[in-house]
């Protein structure tokens, strides 16, 4: 692995009346043609598993990153980039689903004890932005001009907090 991260998803869909879960995990390898994240996994595991499955089936997806070992120390908790939003790559694939999928929705946690929920819906509609509080929209972040998504709160870009000093 390229940067020592694994990082689980779980695909909900309905097929033939019912919830199927499919699994998908990152694979990266150095190569330049990249690496595939676990929602794309997932969903290419969905195809091979039900192969006249269509986006409207897609529910939604759940996202973790675990530790590289079995090691559940607090440290290594510490260290582990939860809530995990999808990539750009990803995130595209999601929004094509959610065109046909709607209420899809991605699912990610605060730490490893599952505990805290983060649910996030992937389309930001005009609507939501003219009623919905400034700190939930889109933001550019302050310290590198990174425009972030909808609902996050660490810049994608440099990792600070939206709403640090």
């Amino acid at each position: 692995r390229k940067s020592g991260r694994v990082v689980l998803s779980l695909l909900h869909v309905e097929h033939e009346g019912k919830a199927q879960f499919v699994r998908g995990i990152n694979s990266e390898v150095s190569l330049p043609t990249g690496s595939v994240c676990a929602e794309r996994t997932a969903i290419g595991n969905a195809r091979a598993s039900f192969p006249n499955i269509i986006r409207k089936q897609m529910k939604g997806i759940a996202v973790l990153e675990v530790p590289l070992l079995n090691n559940w120390d607090a440290e290594v908790n510490q260290d582990l980039l939860n809530p995990l939003p999808p990539c750009g790559a990803c995130n595209e694939w999601l929004l094509k689903i959610g065109e046909e999928s709607p209420g899809f929705y991605v699912v990610t946690f605060q730490d490893l004890s599952l505990d805290v929920v983060h649910e996030r819906f992937l389309f930001w509609s005009k609507e939501e932005s003219a009623t919905a509080k400034k700190e939930m929209g889109p933001w550019t972040c302050t310290s590198c001009k990174h425009w972030n998504v909808p609902l996050s709160v660490i810049c994608q870009g440099c990792k600070v907090h939206r709403f640090s000093a």
